[in-house]
């Protein structure tokens, strides 16, 4: 059964979730980085998450979607993400400037004559909330386990176990370098993936 989105592409100049993920793609593409689509986190799913030495997050909305979730998706990704943009069509992108917070990044997507182009209207700044022990919990138990032993050479036997100890004897620096390295080899297989 056709969707709202795709029985509406083609009459007016509505923008998809389809079309400004790909879009989206290929503007993030930098030298360094790891792009982890539909990135679960433990209170939702970011729709793109951009790894180098900070944890970058990526929500879409397109001129079919709603505000209705944002508030909730800012309060769960704030807890892991450096910063965080939202990329929405021109039907919410105005709506979203005044909307979010102003250290969210808001850009515009809109169909030109040659597709779908993005415009950064705000541009993210730091976010002041990431949380060391949420960010932990972005991790599989056997990279935690792998930390703890390099860093402690303790054995934590569960993840959570492994989680509280990381998060009460290393650095926030040190958290984030290794959730950071852990997040790009991740990253860097998915692609693998993709491209086979």
């Amino acid at each position: 059964m056709p969707t709202q989105e795709s029985t509406n592409v083609g009459r007016d100049r509505s923008v998809t979730t389809v079309e400004i993920r790909s879009a989206l793609f290929a503007w993030l593409s930098a030298p360094g980085s790891a792009i982890i689509e539909e990135f679960p986190c433990e209170r939702g799913r970011l729709d793109a998450l951009m790894v180098n030495q900070a944890l970058h997050g990526f929500e879409i909305k397109s001129d079919f979607d709603s505000l209705t979730r944002v508030e909730a998706q800012i309060s769960s990704f704030a807890r892991y993400c450096d910063s965080i943009t939202f990329v929405a069509g021109p039907r919410l992108a105005l709506k979203l400037l005044n909307f979010v917070p102003i250290w969210c990044g808001v850009v515009l997507a809109h169909r030109t004559a040659i597709g779908v182009s993005l415009v950064s209207l705000r541009s993210p700044k730091t976010n002041a909330r990431v949380d060391a022990l949420a960010s932990l919990t972005l991790l599989a138990a056997t990279e935690l386990h792998d930390i703890a032993r390099r860093e402690s050479r303790a054995r934590p036997k569960t993840k959570n176990e492994a989680v509280r100890l990381l998060a009460s004897t290393l650095p926030f620096t040190t958290i984030r370098a290794h959730l950071s390295a852990s997040l790009r080899r991740r990253g860097g297989a998915a692609a693998d993936e993709r491209q086979a």
